[in-house]
């Protein structure tokens, strides 16, 4: 199988129903090197496989994600929360929505949320919450100690239905 699911049950957060399992799609260094502070800084989205994206919008355009620590904010696992004041741009009007991104126990799976999900969201039926895993990252760049780019994959479902959603983003530092 190219791509399995699994239950969350059993994890240290409370994910949602279904979760890709995290050694079938991670690089090998994901695990022992992912660092949430290096993930912070802002990033430009050059590929996408996301229907929260297209074809809701038919043509997006110039996709920003800027990403940064939230301070004093710690997850249900301990670790750190990040923002993510995310604009994509649908016939030429941005669009601004913030996704929150809760550390786990396990290095590279975040939780992802929507504090308050635009009408539109709710609408087409999106999941206000899921599941996040970093599947690779770049180099640290040096000057602002950020990864130069990173691939995620955010993964739903729903029991009897199997996968709903599946979201595979390419983003880069410049």
């Amino acid at each position: 199988a190219i791509l399995r699911v699994r239950t969350g049950a059993g994890d240290a957060s409370p994910p949602p129903q279904f979760i890709a399992l995290r050694g079938e799609v991670q690089a090998p260094k994901v695990a022992p090197e992912f660092s949430m502070h290096r993930l912070a800084g802002t990033y430009y989205e050059l590929a996408l496989h996301d229907y929260t994206q297209f074809p809701t919008c038919p043509k997006p355009s110039c996709i920003r994600s800027v990403k940064r620590l939230v301070p004093g904010v710690v997850s249900p696992s301990g670790g750190a929360q990040i923002v993510d004041s995310f604009t994509l741009s649908c016939f030429g009007r941005p669009s601004r929505v913030q996704y929150f991104f809760n550390e786990t126990a396990h290095p590279g799976a975040l939780l992802g949320f929507v504090r308050d999900p635009p009408l539109w969201w709710k609408g087409l039926g999106f999941a206000s919450v899921y599941n996040d895993t970093i599947v690779d990252f770049g180099p640290v760049h040096s000057a602002t100690g950020q990864y130069e780019w990173v691939i995620e994959f955010q993964c739903r479902g729903k029991p009897g239905k199997g996968v709903t959603f599946t979201g595979i983003n390419f983003y880069s530092r410049v």
